[in-house]
């Protein structure tokens, strides 16, 4: 009988040392409040930035659609890539295998109908770029009155605090997206 306190402590120190762990101690993240000010414009040169990654993005959108044209030739719908903006939709839409596709499967399909939606999803995202770079308020087309304005009564001090706060740096933010059936990746950014 002397065996079973020693097979018990034995057993129960490294247990007990497993299953014993100290109070949690951390605070939930949060996230500071973001502040709404209508009077404030972006900083001078958004627009301009807007326009050109807007146009970058529609031109690599395009460059895709137009490499994939190419690169699968032989497919019934190569020629409608090369129209910009309709072209991948024309694309996706008579996705299929050719009657000169000798080595054509639904793998191909697969392939190449993402070239295209990618390839579309570009050159639209680039064009909503472009869109929101020319309709953006800034301080030289918008109507009202401009915060920067000297006019105002403010010191020259006042107005070069104004643009300093203004100017938030870039920040991208990630999170995990579930459901029960699906899940992904949300990204997010602030520039």
């Amino acid at each position: 009988m002397t065996w079973l306190p020693r097979t018990f402590w034995i057993v129960a120190f490294p247990a007990l040392a497993c299953a014993w762990s100290a109070e949690a101690r951390a605070d939930e993240p949060t996230q500071a409040p973001t502040a709404y000010q209508p009077d404030r414009y972006p900083p001078e040169g958004t627009t301009t930035s807007l326009l050109l990654a807007g146009g970058g993005v529609a031109l690599g959108g395009y460059a895709m659609a137009f490499g994939t044209s190419y690169l699968f030739s032989q497919a019934p719908t190569a020629h409608d890539l090369r129209i910009p903006v309709a072209g991948p939709v024309l694309a996706v839409a008579g996705a299929g295998c050719g009657s000169s596709e000798a080595d054509c499967g639904t793998l191909v399909v697969v392939v190449r109908t993402v070239f295209a939606t990618l390839a579309g999803i570009g050159q639209l995202g680039g064009l909503a770029l472009m869109a929101e770079g020319l309709f953006l308020p800034s301080p030289s087309n918008a109507s009202g009155s401009n915060p920067y304005d000297s006019n105002r009564g403010e010191t020259a001090h006042n107005v070069q605090q104004l643009r300093l706060d203004s100017k938030p740096s870039p920040q991208w933010f990630f999170s995990p997206v579930a459901s029960e059936s699906s899940f992904g990746l949300s990204v997010a950014g602030q520039f």
